[in-house]
Formats: structure tokens, sequence, C-alpha cells
């Protein structure tokens, strides 16, 4: 499957290596790639076509490429936004997932990790760079102070374990052995209980501590 992406970015030599990197990749197709949400307006495309997935700065001259996130979400309702970031704000990250993003990548890191996170976030899962998810992580052990265990099943929090580490849901069928349709069930059940809708909720409410 080709993945169709746009790309948000004010500097342009970024926008240049971006799209110059992702040449390489067969399965990515660049539909546009533009300095600010304006500039979207001018993109002309075929009827009816939308980026699978945006890949949008975190800073954009003088405005913050999260306030993009609800436009954008209103304009193109089925595409999944990655963000970009220069750093790993623990803050950045919680406010974009709460806004709706599905990706966090640290500019610095391997450009390579910008297509997995495609491959992630495009196979219905999400993706934070390690990064940002080691930073993060050791900020829920301090005070993550209540159990899931009192509200999920041993196999449910073993979803919520993998689901931590940004696997997609056939990547945790695959670990345990199980059906990607037993891994929509126990979700299911999950996001009923935990009274989230998405993924990226789930895991903002995590990382938040709201659950």
């Amino acid at each position: 499957m080709i993945i169709s992406i746009g790309l948000i970015d004010d500097s342009y030599f970024a926008l240049c290596l971006y799209k110059e990197f992702f040449q390489n990749f067969r399965d990515v197709n660049v539909i546009f790639a533009v300095s600010s949400l304006a500039e979207i307006s001018k993109v002309s495309l075929p009827s009816g076509q939308h980026p699978d997935i945006i890949l949008l700065d975190i800073v954009l001259k003088e405005e913050r490429g999260i306030d993009y996130i609800p436009v954008l979400k209103q304009r193109y309702p089925a595409t999944k936004i990655i963000m970009l970031t220069a750093c790993d704000s623990e803050d950045d990250l919680l406010e974009s997932l709460r806004a709706g993003a599905s990706g966090y990548v640290v500019k610095e890191n391997n450009l390579f990790e910008l297509y997995t996170a495609l491959k992630k976030v495009s196979d219905n899962g999400a993706f934070i760079c390690s990064k940002a998810a080691e930073k993060i992580i050791g900020t829920i052990q301090k005070r993550h102070d209540v159990t899931l265990a009192e509200v999920l099943s041993k196999r449910e929090m073993e979803m919520i374990d993998y689901i931590k580490q940004g696997l997609s849901y056939k990547e945790i069928a695959q670990s345990l052995y199980i059906t990607t349709f037993t891994v929509n069930h126990h979700m299911k059940k999950i996001y009923k209980k935990l009274q989230v809708s998405s993924k990226s909720e789930l895991i903002s409410k995590l990382w938040s501590k709201e659950i």
C-alpha cells in the first residue's frame, strides 16, 4: 500500500531534505510540501484525494503546529498527524496527543525513524520516538501510583504494556501469538473500561495520569 503524505515545515531546507529522503521509498508518495497552513489551500489535489499522514513541524515561525491539528483534522478527517520537533518536551508531547496527533518524532534522530513512524501510524498504530519515550516513561513510573490492574484483566494489562511501547495491533498480535481480531476485541473492552475512544486518547490519558 502506498502511503500518501503531506509535509508542513517552515524550513525550506527541511522540506527539501524530507522530499528527497522519501523518494527512496516506493510505498511513500509526497503529495504536498508547504511551509504553513495557509499554503495548503493553494495546493491542487485531485478530487477526493487527501494525505494519509501529515508530518507537521511543532514550531512554525510565530505559530504553533499543535494549533494546526484541529484545523487539519476538520479538513482531512481520515488523515493522521505526526508531529516533528527539535526538542523532547513532555508538555508538547502530551498536548499534541490530546489534540489528536498519532505520532511524535524528534528531528535530530535518524531520518529513517520518520519512515518507521509512517509505517507504524499507517498500520493503525501510534509512534513516539525513542528519545521522547524514554523521558516520558521515566516520568510515568515516578507518578503512576494508581494501578490499572484494579480495572483491567491480566491480558488487558499486557495490551497496555505493548501500547506504551508503540506497537501496532498487528505487532501486538504477533508478540502474543493471537489474531489481530482478538487484539481488536481486547482493545474495545479496554476502551470501554477506561472510557476512551482511540489509541491516541488512551496513550495521552495514560501518560498524563488521567486514568
